[in-house]
Order: structure tokens, then sequence, then C-alpha cells
């Protein structure tokens, strides 16, 4: 599923990134990033290997 209640999608809002645009596509709220499983361990594995688990670099906390 995506963000879109209908398609063709609507374009992103005026100045937000081509990022923020594609991630709406697919994610309707903020909280519904947080909740998927698979973004959520993309983010544990950065966070311990391509940081070293190092809290100070402000990745790795649930739903960021």
């Amino acid at each position: 599923t995506h963000g879109c209640s209908s398609l063709p999608c609507p374009p992103p809002p005026p100045g937000a990134s081509y990022v923020s645009g594609i991630v709406a596509l697919y994610y309707p709220d903020e909280a519904s990033v947080g909740d998927d499983p698979e973004v959520q361990n993309w983010v544990l594995d950065i966070f311990t290997n391509g940081f070293l688990g190092r809290s100070s670099s402000g990745t790795g906390q649930v739903g960021v």
C-alpha cells in the first residue's frame, strides 16, 4: 500500500525534498514510519554497523 488515497498521487508540497516526496508516497504520517519493522531494522543496522553503536550519533532510536 501507499500513503495516497487515490492514484495518481498529488505532487509533494513546494519546497519538499525529493526524498520527502517519495517517503510520503508510502507513509501517510510519521507514526507509520516508526511502525514499519523493516525501516526500524534498517536504521538499527546502520546504527550498529555504520556508527558502531555510538549513542552520540543521534540515530538508532526507535521511531527515528
